[in-house]
């Protein structure tokens, strides 16, 4: 299970995602977490001991960047930063919400820091955006074609977004 966006959720959803994936193997990778997502840095945690992993393991070992990732997540400073951010970036989120739900666009939050906006075509949306600097994810891949994924951010990124959406619509 892929745990990348459980650090994201506030603690009730977090530990739910925890409970649920008790039994997996569970797949950490910080770098959401701390916005470093060009990173690769990740670790696993299996339910047993299982040797066969080990064989299947890549050849090549992870770069010096990624483990300083690794190492520095798990510091209690880290922890205890990123801890007290989320709560502002869930007002941004809750914020960007009700300011598409304005324009009358349908949205699905999340327990993370992203949410889903229902814009008509997630394809000619997105590219229209992208001319304005905007970057969202188009859900089309998702199966989600009338969707786009955007991203909590600060007030000033919000405003830029918002009038890039309205001009499309």
């Amino acid at each position: 299970m892929d745990l990348a966006y459980a650090p994201l959720c506030d603690a009730g959803h977090a530990a739910a995602i925890e409970a649920a994936a008790a039994g997996a193997y569970r797949l950490y990778s910080p770098n959401k977490a701390f916005g470093l997502t060009g990173v690769r840095g990740a670790y696993l945690v299996t339910p047993r001991i299982d040797r066969r992993l080990s064989s299947a393991a890549p050849s090549w070992v992870i770069g010096r960047d990624a483990v300083a990732l690794l190492e520095s997540a798990i510091e209690p400073r880290a922890r205890t930063w990123l801890a007290q951010g989320m709560p502002q970036v869930r007002r941004w989120r809750a914020r960007l919400a009700a300011s598409l739900l304005q324009f009358g666009l349908p949205v699905r939050e999340s327990p993370a820091t992203f949410l889903l906006a229902k814009v008509g075509n997630g394809t000619r949306i997105t590219a229209h955006l992208r001319s304005h600097d905007v970057r969202v994810r188009d859900c089309s891949s998702f199966g989600l074609r009338q969707w786009i994924r955007l991203s909590a951010q600060p007030p000033a990124a919000q405003k830029a977004l918002l009038a890039a959406i309205e001009s499309a619509l």
